[in-house]
């Protein structure tokens, strides 16, 4: 208390602490190695703090039978450890990993092995010892370290898995920040892009922030997030109109130079890269071998002191924002041709590139358009020579041909191999989808019936067009003799028909059955005869 006592009288008398004196180049190294040193052994001690913390915690959630989230967040560590977990490599999947390889040796994408049928083994996993998993994860880091980084090919939905769950991460840190050191934070994301369907997110770490908002600015969160969303996919486009003139100029200049600006970061790889506009040839052009194209305008200056008018800078600013106007690759003799230019007097500056051409444009109009010629009905088929038809069936070798058997793609070390050699025996366990037959594989007919077929066919048998027209003649007629039918057959009286005189007639056109009415029977005229 007395030392804060009097350095606060001396706060209040005006009297400060004097400057350090600067310590020497050589003192300096050494403070500076001294202090990595120590925030190593910080590091270190941190480390196996929450090692100790997380082994407490599982040891607690054996006790208890809860889940280890439940005692992170007692001490505010969920988010923390949950990342420090995802790090560590599963001996599970690299066993998964390698006796794919293995099972899937030599087989087309078809008769594959899948992740189900191989996860039946656990019998098998449980026979590996401690070393052998320490093995195994050895092995399939060193794998995943060669492996090429590639761009991920994110679908909808994993996107929007990803950013819900980065989300819920930040406002675990916040939660946790808030309570240790009593801060207030708000978190909102939104989308960008109509081609992401996402609603806005809003996160407030206390009550006091969306009352705060309410009060000074009469506005919901939930309100306010929509109109950040609105905001951000129109990409300031949707105000310029409100804007007046010398304020939408200024918009266009602050966009094209920031534009440029971001041109030349990604064509060079320099995060410290700038747009030089006096010095373009020496400081762009002969030092990041890049050149401008697409410059739209008259001039070539400070976006300060463009002229043109408002909708010539509002197309430059729409030009370098969609990439039309960009950075480019030159050749060392681009450069040399440049450097013989500018000393012989000719500008090399982006206004003076060639502009970028114009959709191509017809010059003859519709009406003077030649009309297309049709050929001479008249013409006989005998004078055009008959064209060979176009078979639709693919050539034997290629309907022969299937996909052939695909080679290991990443190669098993021999210590992987020889501990699944002695769990598996000499060969690895073989995968149901092996031992079916292909079904691709053709099934051989007896001769014997394929000879009937073709003698069917030769003696005249209906084809199988007729064949199924005779079939749904006969389907029709049976669903309307069903319909004719009587549902009481003891109410129905019998009726005679008369048949037609000429029996060949007859066979020509099918007689209908009149349908069947109540009253006397009908008896033909020559029945006394």
């Amino acid at each position: 208390m007395p030392k804060l006592l009097l350095s606060h009288m001396r706060r209040m008398r005006g009297r400060v602490r004097g400057p350090r004196p600067a310590l020497p180049p050589e003192t300096q190294r050494v403070h500076r190695a001294r202090q990595r040193l120590k925030k190593n052994a910080e590091d270190n001690d941190i480390d196996e703090l929450i090692d100790y913390i997380d082994e407490q915690i599982l040891a607690l959630a054996i006790k208890y039978k809860k889940s280890r989230s439940y005692f992170r967040g007692l001490f505010y560590q969920e988010a923390s450890m949950r990342r420090r977990r995802n790090q560590k490599t599963s001996s599970w999947s690299a066993f998964l990993f390698f006796q794919a390889l293995l099972e899937n040796n030599g087989k087309d994408f078809k008769n594959r092995a899948n992740v189900a049928s191989l996860a039946g083994a656990n019998a098998v996993y449980a026979q590996l010892t401690d070393d052998k998993r320490c093995i195994l994860i050895a092995e399939f880091d060193k794998i995943k370290l060669q492996a090429p980084k590639k761009a991920p090919n994110l679908t909808p939905r994993a996107r929007l898995a990803e950013v819900s769950s980065s989300f819920i991460s930040v406002a675990q840190e916040l939660d946790a920040l808030s309570a240790r050191h009593d801060v207030h934070a708000l978190l909102v994301l939104t989308r960008g892009s109509l081609e992401f369907a996402m609603s806005p997110k809003v996160y407030t770490s206390s009550k006091g922030i969306k009352q705060y908002f309410w009060v000074n600015f009469r506005c919901d969160l939930d309100e306010f997030a929509g109109k950040m969303e609105g905001n951000m996919i129109a990409k300031i486009r949707s105000n310029r109109k409100k804007c007046k003139h010398d304020d939408r100029k200024v918009m266009a200049k602050m966009q094209i130079r920031m534009g440029l600006n971001q041109a030349l970061v990604e064509a060079t790889s320099d995060n410290g890269a700038t747009m030089e506009y006096k010095r373009y040839e020496s400081a762009i052009v002969r030092r990041y071998n890049v050149k401008l194209v697409g410059w739209e305008h008259d001039e070539w200056t400070n976006p300060s002191y463009l002229k043109g008018g408002l909708p010539v800078l509002e197309k430059l600013a729409d030009d370098v924002t969609s990439g039309k106007c960009q950075f480019i690759k030159v050749t060392p003799e681009e450069i040399e041709e440049r450097i013989r230019c500018i000393e012989t007097g000719e500008a090399v500056t982006p206004n003076c590139e060639p502009r970028l051409p114009s959709a191509p444009q017809s010059s003859i109009s519709p009406a003077d358009a030649p009309a297309p010629t049709l050929p001479d009905a008249s013409a006989s088929a005998a004078d055009t020579p008959a064209e060979p038809p176009v078979s639709t069936e693919p050539p034997p070798d290629e309907a022969q041909s299937s996909d052939p058997p695909t080679s290991l793609e990443v190669p098993v070390p021999d210590v992987v191999a020889a501990i699944f050699a002695r769990v598996f025996g000499r060969q690895p366990l073989s995968s149901p989808s092996s031992s079916s037959p292909s079904a691709s594989a053709p099934i051989p007919l007896p001769s014997s019936s394929t000879e009937s077929v073709t003698a069917q066919v030769q003696e005249g048998q209906p084809d199988e067009a007729s064949a199924s027209n005779d079939t749904t003649e006969g389907s029709s007629s049976m669903r309307k003799r069903k319909r004719r039918q009587p549902t009481d057959a003891a109410k129905a009286p019998p009726v005679k028909c008369t048949k037609p005189a000429d029996k060949s007639a007859g066979m020509d056109k099918p007689v209908r059955k009149s349908r069947a009415k109540k009253g006397p029977d009908v008896i033909p005229p020559d029945a006394d005869a």
